[in-house]
């Protein structure tokens, strides 16, 4: 975790002008959440807590460096033989990709990799945590509101981290509408 916040700061310490730096905020909604065991995939109910910041730099009028932290609140698992509540952040860092399509209207992608970090209670009775990286992709539509700021709504995958044993998996996708700030 100390590499990737180090290689962050490193890349958005560029020699760049006020102008090319965005930050921005989102309100994450339930999206998916599941739990892979060996009885298969047991979907998860979402507590309402959850929310993206990040910032980032353009290096060109379509490609940046965005860095985040992303916050989902506790998922809770319910099945036969399996009652489970996990808490997720994640910290990640994206190269992101942008088309502009017209004056209004910005189609972006983004590719990159995300710090996670689970707290997870009740598997087998215990309470335990576990940090792994997983690839993020995400994509989203954006519409200018005005010279800085954008109105965003965007689908994110964070990928599948291992938990307990080996035959438990937990994977993370994600629907955001935020606003984007140009300075």
């Amino acid at each position: 975790m100390k590499r990737l916040i180090s290689i962050i700061a490193l890349c958005c310490a560029g020699s760049a002008s006020a102008q090319d730096y965005f930050a921005g905020v989102a309100v994450i909604a339930p999206g998916d959440s599941h739990l892979d065991t060996q009885a298969g995939r047991i979907k998860g109910s979402n507590d309402p807590l959850r929310f993206k910041l990040y910032g980032g730099i353009n290096l060109s009028d379509s490609f940046a460096l965005e860095a985040g932290y992303a916050r989902f609140g506790k998922d809770r698992f319910a099945a036969t033989g399996v009652k489970a509540g996990i808490s997720t952040d994640i910290l990640y860092l994206a190269a992101r990709g942008t088309w502009h399509l017209g004056d209004s209207f910005e189609l972006f992608g983004r590719a990159g990799i995300a710090a996670q970090r689970y707290r997870i209670d009740g598997l087998a009775g215990t309470a335990d945590s576990k940090s792994g990286f997983a690839p993020l992709l995400g994509v989203g539509l954006g519409y200018k509101l005005s010279d800085t700021l954008t109105l965003t709504v965007e689908a994110e995958h964070f990928g599948r981290v291992e938990i307990g044993n080996k035959n438990r998996h937990f994977g993370r996708g994600a629907y955001s509408a935020g606003l984007k700030y140009s300075f």
